[in-house]
């Protein structure tokens, strides 16, 4: 059985009312490109597209950390669809009535 001072000696160990906990520390994110450790959301206009892309970027430098969940897009395009989709169904009822 280890005694309370040998586990004082023990980074990230320590007795608690007789029982033994370790404490955990979460990782932080480091920037591959200035090594800062804060992040915001942003958008980027990829090079040939229309639309822009949801992204992490560092606070710091603007360095892309990865691309955010997309679904706002993929709702705007189901919208889109919807609207051209009416124009259609539109354009369609004008030509029956015509003949």
């Amino acid at each position: 059985m280890h005694s309370a001072v040998a586990l004082k000696s023990h980074p990230g160990m320590h007795m608690h009312q007789g029982s033994l906990f370790r404490e955990f520390q979460m990782a932080a994110a480091t920037c591959l490109k200035c090594e800062g450790h804060a992040f915001e959301r942003g958008r980027v206009l990829p090079l040939g597209e229309q639309q822009a892309v949801s992204v992490l970027q560092c606070a710091d430098c603007g360095t892309v950390a990865g691309i955010l969940d997309s679904q706002p897009s993929i709702e705007s395009l189901q919208q889109q669809v919807a609207s051209i989709d009416a124009g259609i169904m539109r354009i369609v009822k004008a030509m029956q009535d015509l003949t």
